[in-house]
């Protein structure tokens, strides 16, 4: 699935944003991911595992940075309800006043260091005592689970230990914003000389940087933008595999359907009727 570009409209008056998904038995499928310049805390509220592949392996929350793809895989056996919370990294980080810049270097870790340092501290009974809140008054109040949500980053944040900066943070993926929001309005071709332009970057600087931030390079990533949008279309009927090659601006049919074979390891009628097969 393509990740594209979300916005979350977050501002001073309304900097963060709060709500409840139910989920029914026997729940397997994959989310679409998305980038936006928002921080993620998702946890489990009632039922059985939620697992977001892509954000954290613990089975009852997890924090997810700005710059990381934010979405993945849902599994539920017997069903579950799951608060997600999405918060200004900007905000937050002011709220946090002298902690704000640890807790920005432990979002710069890798998702599995990240893990490992909340399962160490014992840092996932903060968002457990976030979960008890929102289970007991639920989300009408937007004032009691804004002072909630804080409450929570503040206990992880001061429970911390003092860590460094591995790769590059927020500064950096504001900068790529431009290019993620060129390649997810459209379909057609977006050259890296077009994405850098818009970064106000030098082409080299612009690649380099890139591959930094979200370790896949940025033709790579805009090639899988078209793939996944033109799957997409092709998926839901909304498409035939001609048009869909044409509108998501690949050469011809061929060249499309090869593309997508080394993508998707099936060629896209193939991957029609098994989504079909598997949706009975």
């Amino acid at each position: 699935m393509k990740p594209s570009y979300w916005d979350w409209g977050l501002s001073e008056e309304n900097p963060f944003f709060i709500r409840l998904h139910t989920y029914p038995p026997g729940l397997k499928r994959d989310t679409k991911p998305d980038f936006h310049e928002a921080i993620h805390l998702n946890v489990v509220i009632e039922g059985d595992t939620y697992y977001s592949g892509n954000v954290s392996r613990n089975p009852r929350a997890a924090i997810t940075a700005p710059w990381e793809p934010h979405g993945g895989k849902l599994h539920t056996e017997h069903g579950a309800v799951y608060c997600m919370t999405v918060i200004s990294p900007a905000l937050l980080k002011k709220v946090l006043l002298g902690y704000g810049d640890n807790f920005f270097a432990f979002l710069s870790h890798s998702r599995e260091e990240r893990d490992r340092i909340m399962e160490e501290y014992d840092l996932y009974s903060h968002c457990s005592v976030f979960a008890g809140k929102i289970r007991k008054y639920g989300t009408e109040d937007i004032l009691y689970c804004w002072k909630a949500a804080l409450d929570c980053f503040m206990d992880i944040a001061h429970d911390l230990p003092e860590l460094e900066t591995k790769k590059p943070e927020q500064n950096s993926f504001l900068r790529l914003l431009p290019a993620l929001k060129m390649v997810g309005s459209g379909k057609q071709v977006t050259s890296a000389e077009e994405a850098a332009e818009r970064c106000n970057m030098s082409i080299s600087r612009f690649r380099t940087l890139f591959k930094e931030v979200f370790q896949i390079s940025f033709a790579s990533y805009e090639l899988k933008h078209r793939l996944n949008g033109a799957a997409e279309d092709i998926l839901y009927g909304r498409l035939t595999v001609k048009d869909a090659a044409w509108q998501w601006g690949f050469f011809d049919t061929s060249h499309f359907s090869r593309l997508f074979k080394q993508y998707f390891a099936c060629t896209p009628g193939k991957y029609r009727e098994k989504f079909l097969e598997e949706n009975k």
